[in-house]
């Protein structure tokens, strides 16, 4: 299969594409070349790593959702450090903790800059229920 991206738009709508197989060979390629699917510049003023992390919210399997992640991981940028902070605390999945905890932080950040950051200091996300 050969897909012919030369926008941002043709990457999201492979990233949308309807056929999982696709969708995962788009991630692979990303995860390849990472400055290549950024290059192809933005839509709406979001780029790839914007659209891989929204894509990160909607329902999807678990081996998807790895192949998504290891597509962020492969930019050092503090949106991606953010992100993969809050997924570190949220999941009880050791394989996606592993992967987004082995991540460099970007250029200039600490890992603790950005681990476990919420207003309330108890170690929860902002959108992670309280369990009391």
């Amino acid at each position: 299969m050969k897909l012919a991206l030369q926008t941002a738009a043709d990457l999201f709508g492979a990233l949308r594409d309807p056929s999982v197989r696709t969708r995962l060979a788009v991630l692979r390629a990303i995860a390849a070349r990472p400055e290549m699917a950024l290059a192809l510049g933005r839509v709406n003023d979001w780029d790839v790593i914007d659209e891989l992390i929204h894509q990160s919210y909607q329902s999807c399997s678990v081996p998807y959702y790895r192949a998504l992640l290891r597509a962020l991981a492969a930019y050092p940028d503090e949106r991606v450090t953010a992100f993969f902070a809050k997924v570190a605390v949220m999941t009880r999945d050791e394989e996606i903790r592993a992967l987004v905890t082995e991540r460099s932080p970007a250029p200039g950040e600490t890992p603790a800059a950005t681990a476990g950051s919420d207003e309330s200091g108890d170690g929860r996300t902002p959108s992670e229920p309280d369990p009391r």
